[in-house]
């Protein structure tokens, strides 16, 4: 059993992987003799205590995973010396708590990845000062609220911040304001029940917003509100009955959304509530020309437009999560099925066939070319042999 890191470690070296050991420990200056480091991985060990000093004299290390671990405490000044460090992977592990002081000096950092741990709240400002971070993954803990003045920020750089399966209930009002650059922003397996106005207020470049799998009864008509850039959104698995009057003004474009996603919406697309000469037709297949413009006073006078009668039966295949050594997760609920090369279901269907029946054939191909080929050598063989006896 190794307790403890041994060394020596070449002092040429430039990446470090520990993986699979029973190490418990990391002591004061463990890699002091390999201060070329650029990459260190020290995964799924038994690592559960990481000293203040583990990491002096690592002034290169560009990435740094401690995933799979058992930690539950991190010294706040264990990261101190890795001022150029952009990725730092923390998940899977047991952490109760993170502190601001513990990325106070990683302003460079990019990538930092928290999912699957046991972090519960959130203090205020506790990422401030990583203000050049794109990806920010907090997924799988225990969270229970956001500070309403704001966990997130200024952090003018980041693009993906993931948080589903938390524990969190609400929203509220301009929660993510200072992410002025997201585009993803994933809250589904929570248990929502209040989305505030506003909560969403400042993400104005976002693309994707997930919601599902939440406890959603009802949504505010503003709640999506300044999203001029929204692509999709995801509220299956809600229960919602339906959906309020202008809710999808500030978004445009969500009558081609509902063509190009149709498996997104289940079974039963969402259908006119009004007028009545187009009350229970598909929304995807009103004619252009008898669309109405939401802004103009005769458009949709009814209050709300139906859901599907039975949401929780608009079910998504379950897949695991993965994840890439230097990538974000990907979840095969969030990346939902879509047609490929662009064509329908039916058509990728006939193109997957073709390439079936022509890979069959060259397969059947090969094997005729193998078999020929034993044969002529087991014939050359013989010949070979019979030679001898001939001459």
């Amino acid at each position: 059993m190794v307790a403890v890191l041994v060394g020596p470690i070449p002092a040429n070296a430039m990446t470090l992987q520990i993986i699979n050991t029973r190490i418990t420990e990391l002591g004061d200056a463990s890699f002091g003799n390999a201060s070329l480091l650029i990459g260190l991985r020290i995964e799924k060990n038994n690592l559960s205590r990481i000293s203040p000093g583990a990491f002096q004299h690592l002034p290169d290390l560009r990435y740094l995973s401690l995933a799979s671990n058992k930690l539950q405490e991190l010294p706040v000044q264990v990261f101190e010396p890795l001022d150029k460090l952009e990725s730092l992977l923390l998940s899977s592990n047991q952490i109760l708590q993170v502190e601001p002081s513990h990325f106070a000096h990683l302003s460079n950092l990019k990538e930092l990845q928290l999912h699957g741990n046991n972090l519960q709240e959130l203090k205020e400002g506790v990422f401030d000062q990583l203000t050049s971070l794109t990806k920010l993954n907090l997924a799988r803990n225990n969270i229970e609220r956001l500070p309403p003045r704001g966990a997130f920020g200024p952090m003018p750089n980041l693009r993906e911040l993931w948080l589903y399966e938390n524990e969190l209930s609400t929203l509220p009002a301009s929660v993510f304001v200072n992410l002025t650059q997201l585009q993803l922003l994933v809250l589904s397996k929570n248990q929502l029940r209040v989305v505030a106005p506003g909560a969403f207020r400042g993400l104005g470049e976002l693309l994707e917003l997930s919601l599902h799998t939440n406890a959603l009864r009802r949504l505010d008509a503003q709640v999506l509100e300044g999203l001029p850039k929204l692509q999709n959104i995801s509220l299956h698995h809600n229960q919602l009955q339906a959906l309020p009057r202008g809710l999808f003004g500030a978004t445009p474009g969500r009558r081609h959304w509902l063509e190009d996603h149709p498996h997104k919406v289940g079974e039963t697309p969402p259908l006119c509530a009004q007028p009545p000469a187009l009350q229970g037709t598909p929304i995807a297949g009103v004619p252009r020309d008898q669309l109405l413009d939401p802004q103009s006073p005769s458009a949709f006078t009814h209050p709300s437009s139906p859901l599907p009668a039975h949401p929780s039966e608009v079910a998504l295949p379950e897949g695991a999560w993965t994840e890439s050594p230097m990538g974000l997760p990907v979840s095969p609920q969030e990346e939902e099925e879509e047609g490929q090369w662009g064509l329908t279901r039916t058509q990728s269907a006939v193109v997957v066939a073709v390439i079936v029946l022509v890979c069959v054939a060259l397969l059947a191909a090969l094997v005729a070319l193998v078999v020929y080929g034993c044969r002529k050598k087991s014939h050359v063989e013989l010949m070979r042999m019979k030679a001898p006896n001939e001459a």
